[in-house]
C-alpha cells in the first residue's frame, strides 16, 4: 500500500538543524555510510542484503561514545555557541547514545529504529543550537526533551499518512461495492448521480474516487493508489467525514465486508 510522503519539501530541516555527517561529523564504522532518510532509497544501496545492519553498527558506536564530562561540555556548548563546529560536532558525536536508546524505546511504532535514530539526531542538533539561547542550566535535560519531541512528531505524521492510506483505499473498496451492487440491481451500469446517491459522498468526491478507481484498472495494479502521487491530491475532500446532520455515521456508503468482486461484473445475457 503506497503511504503518502512522510514530509513534502517545505517540512525538510534546514543544513543547519540536520545532523552532520561526512568530514567532522559523528563517527560511523567503516562503509556503513550516511544514515539514509525515511522514504528515500540509497542510489547504491548493497545487494547482500546479508551484511551487518548499517544502523545497528552506528548505534552500538554511539553508545560505547558517551557524553563529555560535564566541564569539557560547558567548555563545548561556550565554543558552539559561539559558531564553532567543531565543538557542535563533538558534542552531537557525545550524546548520540541517548538518541539510540530512544529509538529502541520507540521500536514498533511505525517507524524503523533507523528512521527514529535520525528524527532524533535532528532533535539533538536542535537542542545544541538552542541550549545558549534557553536561559536553562540543565543541557541533558533540555537535549532530551528536544530528541524525543522530535521522534514523536515524526511518528504522529507517519501514523497520518497511513491512516490516510487506509481511508483512500477504503473509499475505493465503498465505490466499488457500489457500482457492482448497483449494476447488478438495476440491470446496468449506475449513473454517477445514483452512486453519490448510494454512498452518501458529494459528486467532487465521487469523480475524484471514481478516477482513481479507473487507473488503477487501466494499470492492472494489484493494490490501489501505488502509482499516485498524495501530493497532487486533495486529501480533504477525497476523506471527508460520512456523516448525517445529525452526527451520526452515515450507513449506505459502507456494503458488506465480503471481497468486492472483479471490474468486469457479472456477464449479461
Amino acid at each position: 500500500m503506497a503511504k503518502p510522503p512522510e514530509r513534502d519539501a517545505g517540512d525538510q530541516p534546514s543544513d543547519t538543524t540536520r545532523p552532520p555527517s561526512g568530514p567532522g561529523g559523528p563517527a560511523r564504522p567503516e562503509g556503513t555510510g550516511d544514515v539514509v532518510k525515511r522514504g528515500t532509497s540509497p542510489e547504491e544501496a548493497p545487494e547482500d542484503d546479508s551484511g551487518p545492519d548499517p544502523y545497528e553498527a552506528l548505534a552500538a558506536q554511539a553508545k560505547q561514545a558517551g557524553p563529555p564530562p560535564p566541564a569539557e561540555r560547558e567548555q563545548l556548548m561556550a565554543a558552539a555557541t559561539n559558531g564553532d563546529q567543531g565543538a557542535r560536532q563533538a558534542l552531537a558525536n557525545g550524546h548520540l547514545g541517548w538518541v539510540a536508546h530512544a529509538a529502541e524505546e520507540r521500536a514498533g511504532r511505525g517507524l524503523s529504529q533507523g528512521d527514529l535514530f535520525q528524527e532524533g539526531s535532528i532533535g539533538l542538533m536542535r537542542a545544541i543550537d538552542e541550549f545558549g539561547g534557553s536561559g536553562l542550566a540543565d543541557f541533558e535535560a533540555f537535549a532530551r526533551e528536544r530528541v524525543v519531541e522530535e521522534m514523536e512528531r515524526a511518528l504522529k505524521q507517519e501514523e497520518k499518512a497511513q491512516e490516510d492510506a487506509r481511508r483512500l483505499i477504503q473509499a475505493a473498496e465503498d465505490y466499488q461495492r457500489a457500482e457492482f451492487g448497483l449494476r447488478t440491481e438495476f440491470g446496468r451500469e449506475a449513473t454517477p448521480a445514483e452512486l453519490a446517491a448510494k454512498l452518501e459522498w458529494s459528486q467532487d468526491r465521487l469523480e475524484a474516487i471514481a478516477a482513481m478507481v479507473e487507473e488503477a484498472r487501466r494499470r492492472h495494479d494489484e493494490e490501489l493508489l501505488v502509482y499516485l502521487d498524495p501530493e497532487e491530491l486533495d486529501l480533504d475532500r477525497l476523506l471527508e467525514s460520512q456523516e448525517d446532520p445529525a452526527g451520526r455515521p452515515a450507513q449506505s456508503g459502507r456494503l458488506d465486508r465480503r471481497p468486492f468482486p472483479p471490474a468486469e461484473g457479472p456477464s449479461r445475457n
